[in-house]
């Protein structure tokens, strides 16, 4: 019997899942959001990054970071997917 395609789901900690959020940040080439921007967002997660509203809180650099990912949701699925799968 064929049960489709399994996805295995790895634990991670409050470390892991930040290295993977700044791994993909950089990857996704997200200009402007480093260490520092995420430590003021709160964003602790790549679900979060796309789901953050108050760019504000950045000051001038708000708008462009917020403009940046918006740019990342245009990049080919192919490369999402590979940017996700790298191990951390």
């Amino acid at each position: 019997v064929f049960d489709g395609i399994r996805l295995i789901l790895k634990e991670f900690n409050a470390e892991q899942d930040r290295k993977q959020l700044e791994n993909f940040v950089k990857n996704m080439e997200i200009k402007g959001l480093g260490p520092a921007s995420l430590d003021k967002t709160g964003i602790n997660s790549i679900f979060e990054l796309y789901d953050y509203e108050n760019w504000d809180i950045l000051g001038a650099n708000g708008k462009k970071v917020k403009e940046q990912v918006e740019l990342s949701k245009t990049k080919a699925f192919y490369q999402v997917l590979l940017i996700l799968l790298q191990e951390v």
